[in-house]
């Protein structure tokens, strides 16, 4: 919807199924924040605001030792237009990164980045300067950045690339806070975010700024899916290759290659070739021909080019 290519991944598990709808953790905590703002919405048109200001996040009641506002801060939230977009991006890409993850993982990224938040706010409510802090707004944003971490090449609108997608809005969002006074709220925007690329750089999410664009997709879901059939192989290597005449024995003899003609090219040149060329066919075995680039159509041409002169010799 957001992004143009959708990855897929072994550990997208559901919890468990009502009827045929399947229920993730996301669904859950999607429902969880949902039905929060409604009760709170309630309360507040009954005239019962101080029971919401019981789960606001604090400073100073965590030190009398209010401590469940570390967390019920962020499932405090009013209805608007926003909160509805914000479960809905929350939706796509908690999802992907769920999947990547597991439960588990995703479970320990979500709460983590809940008393990351907190936690970081307490600490500067040491330098003398109360905090608080409600809704999930910067947690929330922390799991689009966790998705970037998995797929950093994602094209979003107009062909732009996830990661810079992501230093865009985290730059307008801290300028905007930054314009509105807000220093604490912008540090904790930017705390969050890298707090969630670097719990996925640990996980073995960690070419955010490196390689292609697209390198770290495919390379997922090389680890990911299953091993592909060889009726599946041969069809992608005739992508390459055109149909040939049948050879007699001593033109088979002759396209053999010598050890000698074999080990005159760099064994790490070849490795890197193959590497490339595994690359495009996965892309192409994904996304179709059409999705390739003019220099990748190129590099797919050197190599058809080069298996065809290989075979005339």
């Amino acid at each position: 919807m957001f992004y143009s290519v959708t990855p897929q991944f072994n550990k997208d598990v559901p919890l468990f199924h009502i009827g045929q709808i399947p229920v993730r953790l996301i669904t859950l905590l999607i429902a969880l924040h949902t039905g929060v703002m409604v009760v709170t919405s309630l309360l507040l048109a009954s005239g019962r605001a101080s029971w919401i200001n019981l789960l606001l996040y604090s400073s100073d009641a965590v030190w009398h030792g209010q401590v469940w506002r570390l967390v019920t801060y962020a499932f405090v939230s009013l209805p608007s237009i926003w909160f509805a977009l914000e479960m809905l991006m929350l939706y796509y890409f908690g999802r992907a990164v769920e999947g990547a993850l597991g439960v588990k993982f995703f479970s320990l990224l979500y709460v983590g980045l809940i008393f990351l938040g907190s936690g970081f706010l307490q600490l500067l409510s040491l330098t003398g300067a109360s905090q608080e802090m409600s809704g999930a707004q910067a947690v929330n944003f922390a799991i689009f950045a966790a998705f970037v971490a998995i797929v950093p090449g994602a094209q979003f609108f107009f062909g732009l690339a996830a990661r810079w997608m992501l230093l865009i809005l985290l730059a307008l969002s801290s300028l905007q806070l930054l314009a509105g006074h807000q220093f604490s709220a912008m540090l904790l925007f930017i705390t969050e975010s890298v707090g969630a690329v670097l719990f996925m750089k640990w996980r073995g999410f960690h070419e955010l700024f490196w390689g292609l664009p697209s390198f770290s997709l495919f390379k997922i879901m090389k680890r990911t899916k299953a091993p592909s059939s060889p009726v599946k192989s041969s069809l992608n290597r005739s992508i390459l290759t055109t149909p040939t005449p049948l050879k007699t024995n001593a033109s088979v003899s002759k396209s053999i290659p010598s050890p000698k003609a074999v080990l005159s090219k760099p064994v790490k040149k070849v490795q890197a070739e193959a590497i490339d060329i595994d690359l495009l066919l996965e892309k192409i075995g994904h996304a179709g021909i059409a999705s390739l680039t003019l220099e990748e159509k190129e590099q797919l041409e050197k190599a058809r080019t080069a298996l065809l002169q290989r075979d005339r010799s």
